[in-house]
């Protein structure tokens, strides 16, 4: 992992491009393509067709997945992400290059901030259809990431699910102040 002050995802983009131009000088690979961003919003409309939207609905998601024969939940993240693994990491797989993938559906926000589009300002990067990093361009105002941690153990508990207890921790760094920051994690065995 590594993360850089006053940044934004950008520059985590740039550094990830420059490990792997690094990456194919010291082992002699073979050429790497360059790296293709495309953010969700395109991914989902040059694989499926469908125009998502940082306000798409569950509902919505319903008519795509019922067109594909995907069984699913009511749940928009669980649509989510059943849909994306069953028509779009296929798709993501068959691709020559690394590619980034930016901009999330809002509920896949987790620690990123939201943009100013309303999408959650992160990015994973994929090659040979597996995901190597996720980054995200770090939320860092204290009340909103405690709604989150609220919100999301309201989900589990309705859902059954064990609640864990909100990181009192990470809340009061965040009160004690954190610069603008972007951060990524990126799994070294995937990526070998």
């Amino acid at each position: 992992e590594w993360y850089r002050a006053y940044a934004n995802n950008q520059a985590i983009v740039d550094d990830v491009k420059d490990l792997l131009s690094y990456l194919q000088k010291q082992v002699g690979a073979h050429e790497i393509k360059p790296v293709e961003v495309l953010t969700m919003r395109q991914l989902w409309k040059k694989v499926l067709n469908f125009d998502l939207k940082p306000n798409t609905t569950a509902e919505d998601l319903k008519i795509l997945a019922e067109r594909y024969s995907i069984e699913f939940d009511s749940d928009f993240d669980d649509l989510f992400a059943r849909i994306f693994l069953e028509r779009i990491e296929p798709w993501l797989h068959a691709q020559g290059q690394p590619l980034v993938i930016w901009n999330f559906p809002p509920s896949q926000a987790a620690l990123a901030r939201l943009n100013p589009d309303g999408w959650a300002d992160r990015f994973e990067l994929y090659w040979q259809g597996l995901e190597l990093a996720n980054s995200f361009h770090e939320l860092n105002d204290p009340q909103e990431q405690r709604r989150r941690f609220a919100k999301d153990q309201e989900k589990k508990k309705a859902m059954g699910k064990e609640v864990v207890p909100v990181d009192e921790e990470v809340l009061k760094a965040l009160e004690w102040g954190m610069p603008p920051s972007a951060g990524i994690a990126l799994g070294v065995e995937r990526l070998f």
